[in-house]
């Protein structure tokens, strides 16, 4: 059963006292807020949660203990997926998940207060023409609020398809249960996206990526932990669910020995669901949240 999380999180965690640190995870500048309400990890690179722990918790994100070398993605925390989803859709040289989550970042300010705090962060370039991006994250109490903002600034529309993929560390799949999705159509990414009707419970336990057409909360219980996740979300009409099952073996920052240690529940824009459609000159603001509740047994 997983106990904490990442290992090597773990110990640069207990390496410094309380307080705002910048520091070096793996190879990847990061910026850690150790706080008696908990800790908070940010990647520059690809502007990216990659842990998030209340105090007295858990952690609520998952982050492999095995990333690839700079300046490849990070597996874990909530990677940014902009703008586009899964394979960008006419050129197969372009990166899988778009260009947000390898981009530069920089953090523009920081707010602190005795319970949680707010932190902004922008592209050091610009990732992708005629679009800004801003990316915007707070803390208060159990919970972590995510808000991904696209702004057109050209004169004609563009189309965005977006996720913040989710990576929630888990006691085991076999101890968890999702709720919310009960009787939801999704399309079954492992079955040439047929689609379904969801009859009975999730089942992680096995390799899984399905787009649900859902656009309110989930609820991850996990009965090893005796913890109820909510996972909240605006602007999204898709609910991914992901978890590689035994295909992890040939992910080499998965494997067999973190994959029952995680899933993924995504707030999504995707283009076989709900792709966004920018007028020039409008924006848009994808958002999830995490918060902790009272466990359902």
């Amino acid at each position: 059963m997983n106990e904490w999380g990442c290992a090597a999180t773990k110990a640069l965690i207990d390496s410094v006292d309380q307080g705002c640190h910048d520091l070096e995870w793996q190879g990847f500048a990061v910026r850690l807020i150790k706080q008696p309400w908990g800790e908070l990890l940010i990647s520059l690179h690809g502007a990216q949660v990659l842990h998030f722990r209340p105090a007295s918790e858990h952690p609520v994100l998952w982050l492999t203990n095995r990333p690839k070398p700079f300046p490849g993605a990070i597996r874990g925390g909530v990677p940014l997926c902009w703008p586009w989803f899964g394979d960008h859709p006419s050129d197969e040289s372009l990166p899988a998940h778009g260009v947000a989550r390898t981009g530069k970042w920089r953090l523009v300010s920081e707010q602190l207060t005795e319970s949680g705090g707010c932190w902004q962060m922008i592209p050091e370039e610009t990732l992708w023409p005629d679009l800004t991006l801003s990316l915007r994250f707070s803390v208060g109490g159990d919970g972590l609020l995510i808000s991904l903002t696209t702004a057109n600034i050209g004169s004609q529309a563009v189309s965005v398809t977006q996720a913040l993929h989710s990576y929630l560390s888990i006691s085991a799949r076999d101890s968890i249960s999702i709720e919310g999705l009960d009787g939801c159509a999704y399309l079954d990414k492992l079955q040439a996206l047929a689609q379904f009707d969801l009859e009975g419970p999730v089942d992680v336990t096995q390799e899984i990526d399905r787009i649900f057409k859902h656009a309110q909360s989930v609820l991850l219980v996990d009965h090893g932990w005796q913890r109820t996740l909510r996972i909240g979300k605006r602007f999204s009409g898709s609910t991914v669910v992901w978890n590689p099952g035994r295909s992890a073996r040939g992910m080499v920052d998965v494997g067999l020995d973190q994959v029952d240690s995680f899933v993924c529940i995504e707030a999504a824009n995707t283009a076989f669901v709900d792709p966004v459609v920018l007028p020039g000159g409008e924006s848009v603001c994808l958002e999830t949240q995490f918060s902790i509740e009272p466990y359902l047994r």
